[in-house]
């Protein structure tokens, strides 16, 4: 996926956890990582992709797992 190559290692772990359909708590729990280091990386990640709002994030998500 193009998207990782902007990313940080740590943001590509958890959206490869998104991706997943992983909730923000398993990947907490699976990453070792705090609820709030996740919410960091996901705003980030939407930051650097370009998207605006969780909703779109979202949406983005089904169609990279098409």
């Amino acid at each position: 996926m193009e998207a990782y190559s902007v990313l940080s290692s740590s943001e590509c772990r958890v959206l490869k956890k998104m991706v997943e359909g992983k909730t923000n708590s398993q990947i907490t729990e699976e990453l070792f990582i705090s609820l709030k280091t996740v919410e960091n990386h996901i705003t980030n990640i939407g930051n650097k992709l370009q998207i605006k709002g969780w909703g779109r994030l979202r949406e983005w998500l089904r169609n990279a797992k098409s």
